[in-house]
Parts: structure tokens; sequence; C-alpha cells
């Protein structure tokens, strides 16, 4: 399942707001416009830490699960795709997650999720 999200107002805080609650988030990976546009430099676990700034186990863990395999943001600007079938109970929780993150930014959003 892919959860994809069309940002309007300061896109790119937004999207770095986001992949933050991503690398939080272990039941899902990303793909996002900036990652896109920076594919080559995913090709290996430094080039993911120094992306995201971030060391670490937890890194460790997530730099082979993070980045999305799949390229197609299909007009979006952000995608969180489920490792797992999300429970209602998960949706809910990622959305207000999205919610008060993308909020606080003054960033408005529309999302739309498909199987």
């Amino acid at each position: 399942m892919k959860t994809f999200l069309k940002l309007e107002g300061p896109v790119k805080d937004g999207i770095k707001a986001l992949e933050k609650l991503a690398l939080e988030t272990p039941e899902v990976c990303i793909m996002d416009t900036y990652i896109q546009s920076e594919a080559p430099n995913f090709d290996y676990q430094t080039g993911i830490m120094n992306y995201f700034q971030a060391e670490g186990e937890t890194m460790e863990k997530r730099c082979s699960t993070i980045i999305s395999k799949s390229k197609d943001l299909k007009g979006y600007d952000f995608v969180f795709e489920w490792f797992v079938q999300p429970s209602k109970e998960q949706m809910d929780t990622i959305m207000k997650k999205i919610d008060d993150t993308l909020k606080s930014l003054g960033v408005k959003y529309t999302y739309t999720t498909k199987k």
C-alpha cells in the first residue's frame, strides 16, 4: 500500500520533515522529489546516511529499507510505501503525525492511498 502526498506551501520544508518522520516509522519506506533527483547517491549506505545527516545504529538498520525502489511519484511530492498492510490504527497514527508535522510548518497537503 502507498500513501501519496501533494504538498502546498514551503514544499522543501515539508519534504524534509516527512523524511524525518519516515525514519521514525519502521513500517514504511519513502520516495520524494529530492531523493528521486539524487538517486545515484543512494546506491550505497554512506550516501543515504549523508543525505539524511544521520548516523548510529537506527540509521544503519534503516539504510537498506528507507528508500523505496519505486521511482514513480505519479505527480505527487512524497510517498510512504508500506512494507505490510497497515491497520486502521497505523494509518490513523501516521496521518495524525503527518497533520501535526506539516501544520506546524504551514504546509497544506492532499493525499491518496492506493493498494
